[in-house]
């Protein structure tokens, strides 16, 4: 059901008119077909189940169910490439790209149907086009095929040659930027599950970068993956200024092209802002946020991303209103269930802080309304995805469970698991890579230790406090999304929930 609902809110999204889509069928009703696609782009089934059972089918695994919803499928894969790219949701790098690969799609179509004239016309206007905007693999295959058609049609041997020339450059660049591409992903997949910068990591953005030097091209593509690379190497070894002024010098110069799209340029003022939270500059943070926020489409990756490092800047600055507000526009936006299990446990931890601060009189409820979804208990004993890492993201999760059992005062609960946040923090919180989390887990394991008398905890607590602000949030070796709210604020509020 993913799937089919992914396709139909495409096809809706863009306004795809396809008479394919509606037209009769086989053996179906020419209506029900129709009728499938209208509920849900009005997302009225969760799941096969519930849409078979609505059409009078046993279950979603009857071969008559099946048939339909994999015929409607075929429609909307047909109605896809009938996207309208003249949409003004569209930029002009975004209509160019769409032009360019259902022209190639055509143009193929043509050439296997001998229209060969109307092929390579459609093919010399289309790369034009393709140059323009820097769509190096587009512009590979039209260079080929125009190269195959003076080679085997035409004969013209001066066409030819330059042609192969133009398929030679073009073969250097989409190396170039296939390499770049390549070392992007892979240390994208070593990062997925993981906040620590790993040994791993570090040798492989080493190699990355070293292979770039030796590289000439300046396609707005290599510039931008490789930046990212650099930039995020320099967050990584914690040279935030010097991560800025390398997100900011490929800003100038992809700026230039005139021909990238904005949300290329978000990836960059991402860096920037996350580089701004982490040397505590909030209010540069802020005009990095908006000049990313401003260049990206509603509901696109990059979107919520951008929000999740925005939301940890809102919390890190007491904005806890803003941070409310911005949960609720995230996680109530109709895409919000499409992104990554990883990202959605992230907004599931956003909710625990906030729901802390509504229950320790820091948000109040009544302007901020309910979290109606959110089950303390539930969250504190499930293990979530981010279990997998042991010295990263599951970090915040574990502290945000003992703090809910500490300001609800249950004691007994919290006794029950003080010997597994022991364990936790000796075996996987040390303190060369988590210096900060290792000593404010070591305050935590105080309350219960000495049965929540505020006194003596916060007498005991002084050398662990000293050592937590000898080491600020500037300086820690630690990825910034570990702490979402400041230890030394999170201390305060443990001890004013004492204090009854």
């Amino acid at each position: 059901m993913h799937e089919l609902q992914e396709l139909v809110d495409v096809v809706t999204r863009n306004k795809v008119k396809s008479i394919r889509l509606l037209e009769p069928f086989g053996d179906q009703p020419p209506d029900m077909l129709h009728d499938f696609y209208a509920r849900l782009a009005n997302h009225q089934f969760a799941n096969d189940e519930e849409a078979a059972q609505f059409y009078g089918y046993i279950s979603a695994s009857d071969r008559g169910y099946r048939k339909q919803r994999d015929k409607l499928r075929e429609r909307l894969y047909n109605s896809a490439v009938f996207i309208d790219v003249n949409s003004p949701k569209f930029n002009d790098a975004q209509k160019a790209f769409y032009t360019c690969q259902k022209n190639l799609v055509v143009a193929r179509i043509l050439l296997g149907r001998n229209a060969r004239y109307s092929a390579i016309e459609l093919i010399k206007r289309t790369v034009q086009i393709s140059l323009k905007y820097e769509f190096s693999e587009l512009s590979l295959e039209f260079t080929r095929l125009l190269r195959s058609h003076h080679a085997m049609k035409t004969g013209i041997h001066k066409s030819y040659l330059q042609y192969n020339h133009d398929v030679e450059k073009y073969e250097k660049i989409v190396y170039a930027e296939n390499r770049v591409r390549y070392y992007y992903d892979r240390i994208s997949l070593e990062l997925r599950y993981r906040s620590n910068v790993s040994e791993e990591y570090l040798n492989l953005a080493s190699e990355a970068l070293n292979e770039f030097s030796k590289i000439e091209t300046d396609t707005y593509r290599f510039i931008l993956f490789s930046s990212i690379i650099r930039s995020d190497y320099l967050i990584a070894i914690h040279k935030y200024r010097e991560a800025i002024t390398e997100a900011g010098v490929a800003i100038q110069r992809l700026s230039k092209k005139k021909t990238v799209a904005d949300q290329f340029l978000a990836k960059l003022q991402l860096i920037r802002l996350l580089s701004f939270i982490c040397l505590e500059e909030y209010n540069e943070g802020e005009r990095a946020f908006k000049n990313c926020s401003t260049m990206l489409d509603e509901g696109s990756v990059d979107w919520f991303n951008t929000y999740e490092v925005y939301f940890i800047l809102l919390t890190r600055t007491k904005s806890y209103m803003r941070a409310f507000k911005t949960f609720r526009l995230i996680t109530s936006h109709s895409l919000f269930n499409y992104v990554l299990d990883a990202r959605r446990e992230t907004w599931r931890t956003y909710e625990a802080y906030l729901y802390l601060l509504i229950i320790n009189d820091r948000l109040q409820s009544n302007k901020a309304g309910v979290l109606l979804d959110f089950k303390p208990a539930k969250f504190i004993n499930e293990v979530p995805h981010f279990s997998m890492d042991k010295s990263g993201y599951y970090i915040p999760i574990l502290i945000v469970q003992h703090l809910l059992l500490i300001i609800k005062r249950e004691e007994l609960e919290l006794l029950g698991q003080m010997e597994a946040l022991n364990k936790y923090a000796q075996r996987h919180v040390k303190k060369e890579d988590n210096f900060r989390s290792h000593y404010f887990m070591k305050m935590l394991l105080l309350v219960p230790k000495f049965n929540f008398d505020r006194d003596v905890i916060k007498t005991k607590a002084k050398p662990y406090l000293k050592k937590l602000e000898s080491v600020p949030l500037s300086e820690a070796k630690q990825s910034f999304e570990i702490e979402i709210i400041p230890y030394e604020t999170l201390w305060e509020y443990v001890l004013e929930s004492l204090e009854d």
